[in-house]
């Protein structure tokens, strides 16, 4: 459903049956929700300045090499509004990994 890279890859897919009006059941499946990790939860390996007129994909793809994965740079600093991170220019931003358990 979800590509490796992808932040709801290892989210545990969940069922729903609901009765429809003729009768009949149906499934939807669906992915359990995901919240943002805490920044102490986070191995935080850099502080970055973000550069005038810079986008989170060019952030991204300047500090950790993959636009994609955008999502790593939002956790690491507990983003809700991914597109608020860059709107001001040297707002420093924390580049992290996840802590391994």
């Amino acid at each position: 459903m979800f590509d490796q890279t992808s932040r709801y890859y290892n989210l545990k897919n969940l069922v729903y049956k609901i009765k429809e009006k003729n009768g009949e059941a149906r499934t939807i499946t669906y992915k359990e929700r995901r919240f943002l990790p805490k920044v102490e939860q986070m191995n935080i390996i850099q502080n970055v300045s973000v550069l005038p007129g810079e986008r989170l994909d060019n952030f991204t793809y300047r500090t950790i090499g993959d636009p994609e994965l955008f999502w790593h740079i939002c956790d690491a600093n507990e983003a809700m509004h991914p597109l608020e991170m860059t709107r001001e220019p040297g707002r420093i931003l924390n580049i992290g990994i996840p802590k391994i358990r």
